[in-house]
């Protein structure tokens, strides 16, 4: 069984639940735009290679894909990092499982910051297909850590453009050579978004509680606050001499949500009549 960090009680619910029964699959209904980020680096077999593909393509199997519902796409990443399914690309599952068994294992270097930055470049862009007012979410999976080389941005650096994003970040670390402290940069440092395995073998086992937990923990984007129309002006506070009026407007067409900006302006007009 896989280790994860930080479950919710509801969480550790169905992980006590799956000794006597496997999980049930169930669709996410959250709306969301998502990247799952592959390791194609040399320290990962062939055979797990595929292991990698199955767990992708399982998690991404529970949410509801189509051009109204949730959009996914797939890098993958080694010396460099490539878009290997486009958002939109694909509306059912099907074409997507063949797309991802067609992703190539490159077989070089660990370059987790070279996905970072093409993922916030190419890919959660209205050119690469990523929607306002969508939820954005990324899976990166590694077996190691960071190659550092003259080039190579610092993972804090790298995944600060896509915080900005709003994107919600889970990291999935699979056997020993993963550095914790890494991954935990990657998540913003919320636990209950790193998940580990110790192998291949228990990743692509545990994938439905991976998903189970992505969906419950994906972030709805942010919703900036916005004016009602101007009330009414009062009645004038004297009947004789100068007085004031007033009129009121509140920052309610929306309420600010999620994190969204409440606005800045004044709400209040007052008239000397």
């Amino acid at each position: 069984m896989a280790t994860f960090n930080g479950f919710s009680a509801f969480f550790a619910v169905i992980l006590v639940a799956v000794n006597s029964q496997e999980l049930v699959k169930e669709q996410c209904s959250q709306k969301s735009d998502v990247v799952f980020v592959m390791d194609s680096s040399g320290s990962i077999s062939i055979r797990n290679f595929q292991s990698e593909k199955d767990f992708v393509k399982e998690v991404a199997s529970t949410f509801k894909m189509g051009p109204d519902q949730s959009q996914i796409a797939v890098i993958s990443y080694s010396d460099h990092a490539q878009v290997d399914v486009k958002f939109g690309e694909y509306s059912n599952v099907n074409d997507f499982n063949q797309a991802v068994d067609k992703v190539k294992h490159q077989r070089r270097r660990t370059r987790i910051d070279k996905s970072l930055d093409l993922a916030a470049t190419s890919v959660f862009t209205p050119r690469g297909g990523a929607r306002p007012n969508v939820a954005k979410v990324m899976v990166i999976l590694t077996d190691g850590k960071q190659t550092v080389m003259s080039d190579s941005k610092t993972l804090d650096v790298a995944v600060r453009p896509l915080q900005d994003m709003n994107v919600t970040i889970f990291g999935v670390g699979v056997g020993k050579a993963i550095d914790i402290a890494e991954l935990l940069l990657l998540v913003g440092g919320i636990e209950e978004n790193l998940f580990r395995a110790q192998n291949f073998n228990e990743l692509a086992r545990d994938s439905l509680r991976v998903a189970a937990q992505t969906c419950k923990r994906i972030r709805p984007p942010p919703v900036d606050g916005s004016w009602s129309a101007w009330q009414k002006w009062s009645v004038c506070t004297r009947s004789c001499g100068t007085g004031i009026e007033t009129r009121a407007r509140t920052c309610d067409n929306p309420r600010p949500a999620h994190g969204g900006k409440a606005m800045s302006r004044i709400g209040r007009r007052d008239a000397f009549v």
